[in-house]
């Protein structure tokens, strides 16, 4: 019985993992380029792939077989595959028709076939044994936008010790992209072997601008070893400049852009002093991350904006570098009601369609609750002076002995008040330009206070000493509030610090704050001068000519 099972399980396992399926190197390529065809049949076989179907519309050029076998949880598996290497016979869109392998088949396909892009170097010749090519997808691209630059090398000889130098271009971004590929190609009725890189140029500057080829040596191994040293020919781009229609603050050109944001909730049941993380991302084919224009987010009267600092990422995406930049940006609700998030309009050119086009995030309309501690005390304010006026006794007619007393009484009261009138006019000479005496060893006691406030976790102290703390660091600016001192920093860890303690102060449902945060924040801050607080872009913008 549990031979029979065994059996049935064997077979059952092999019938899971029967199939035939076929992989296409490319789904694009250019007459007289060779590419593989690959097919992929699990368990053991002896029967091999028909070709014949492919033999109208290519020519086959070579194969291989390879035989792989594996254990997967404890039952064994034996996968085929065969390549196929194929060079259109004719451009346009060819169907790859199915193919056989026993009695299991593939699914048809097609691959489209193009002319050959514009070349620089001799055309092959019959004598030609090793020869290095380039060619360019556009040789009139606009600024920044993306160029592909494509290396050939086809050989025919037996090579040793190589060596390649890749191209290079002045006022312009080089990027390679992916790892490269070889195959084979036909050529004057000669099969070479071709190794190819493409690589991604970004042009800074308008105008002609000139790639250095890229050169290539090697020792030719035959009855006579030596060394050989090839270089492809020069290319030369006319770069035009942006556009005179094109309206945006940064030139951006691109065959895509993709603008999406994501909130970390529903804002629903937002309160006053409530934070709302959201996070944005840029992806643009056709342009590195590093080349990305900078998003707009402007902090309003009704809410404060702290963006952090942007995570850029490249990627490739045949044939484009695709350059993708992720924001997260929090919103401070400072005021109640019906608060509006604006839209994000990012302008982009479009190289496909030649077209001015506009990415847009669509407004959101919050609405934030007021919360019970914000009421205006200012009712409470013009209160006050009724109930201070109502406790003073009316006048009562008095006897002329009580006349001279009442009277030395009020003139003793009006030297009092005007005494301390002119005090108060002294001492605030001296209070009025408060930071600017005490820039000294006011700053200490400043911190000293800070300090303490921080390392005994107290929210309402720390925000009154760094506020004073920020005003003699910054004295040419009006720092009144946590959102102003926001304004003057870059360092990120700084400002999701300063936002925790705003939570703290403002959020309805008082939160525990723990001050070692901030204050470990701010220590590489304290030792800078003023004359050396500058902002710094790690990134700094491109200018287009």
């Amino acid at each position: 019985m549990k031979k029979i099972i065994r059996i049935f399980i064997l077979f059952y396992s092999g019938m899971l993992f029967a199939g035939l399926s076929m992989q296409i190197e490319s789904s694009k390529v250019q007459i007289g380029q060779s590419f593989r065809l690959v097919l992929t049949m699990d368990g053991q076989t002896n029967a091999v792939p028909d070709l014949t179907p492919l033999q109208e519309n290519f020519q086959i050029v070579g194969t291989e077989r390879s035989t792989n076998y594996s254990i997967i949880n404890g039952q064994a598996r034996t996968v085929n595959q065969w390549t196929v290497f194929l060079v259109p016979l004719k451009m346009g869109t060819i169907s790859i028709p199915s193919l056989q392998v026993g009695q299991e088949s593939t699914t048809p396909s097609t691959i489209e076939v193009t002319a050959s892009a514009v070349q620089s170097g001799k055309p092959l010749t019959k004598q030609d044994d090793l020869q290095l090519l380039v060619e360019v997808d556009n040789k009139t691209p606009y600024v920044n936008q993306q160029v592909i630059y494509t290396v050939k090398l086809y050989n025919s000889l037996q090579l040793l010790d190589t060596d390649f130098q890749a191209p290079q271009v002045d006022n312009a971004l080089l990027v390679p992209l992916g790892d490269g590929k070889q195959y084979q190609a036909t050529e004057n009725g000669r099969l070479f072997s071709v190794v190819e890189q493409q690589y991604a140029i970004f042009p800074q500057k308008s105008g002609e601008l000139t790639v250095t080829p890229p050169v290539f040596s090697a020792l030719v191994y035959d009855q006579m070893p030596h060394k050989t040293k090839i270089s492809a020919d020069p290319l030369t781009l006319k770069v035009k400049s942006v556009p005179a229609s094109f309206t945006g603050k940064e030139w951006l050109p691109a065959n895509e852009v993709i603008l999406s944001d994501q909130y970390d909730r529903e804002p629903v049941n937002i309160k006053q002093g409530d934070t709302l993380t959201r996070t944005v991302n840029l992806e643009v084919v056709g342009m590195p991350a590093q080349l990305l224009p900078s998003l707009d987010f402007s902090s309003k009267d009704s809410f404060s904006v702290y963006p952090e600092k942007a995570a850029e990422k490249n990627s490739y995406r045949q044939p484009y570098l695709v350059g993708t930049k992720t924001l997260k940006v929090t919103y401070l609700f400072n005021k109640a009601g019906k608060i509006t998030i604006p839209e994000l309009r990012l302008p982009w050119f479009n190289t496909v369609t030649q077209k001015n086009e506009v990415a847009v995030l669509a407004p959101r309309v919050i609405q934030v609750q007021a919360t019970a501690n914000s009421a205006d005390s200012s009712v409470k304010a013009q209160s006050e002076p009724q109930d201070v006026a109502a406790e003073v006794p009316a006048e009562t007619p008095s006897t002329d002995k009580e006349a001279p007393a009442s009277t030395w009484l009020a003139w003793g009261v009006a030297a009092l008040f005007a005494l301390a009138w002119l005090l108060t006019l002294k001492l605030g000479r001296f209070n009025l330009p408060y930071f600017k005496l005490h820039k000294g060893a006011g700053n200490k006691a400043v911190l000293k206070r800070l300090q303490s406030a921080c390392l005994n976790n107290q929210p309402v102290e720390a925000q009154q000493a760094l506020i004073e703390w920020a005003s003699l660091h910054w004295p040419e600016k009006r720092i009144l509030s946590l959102a102003d001192i926001c304004e003057q920093i870059y360092d990120m860890n700084l400002k999701k610090q300063i936002n925790a303690l705003s939570e703290a102060l403002y959020h309805q449902q008082k939160k525990s704050w723990q001050g070692s945060g901030l204050w470990q924040a701010l220590q590489p801050h304290l030792s800078q001068t003023t004359s050396k607080r500058k902002p710094v872009s790690e990134l700094p913008p491109i200018h287009p000519q």
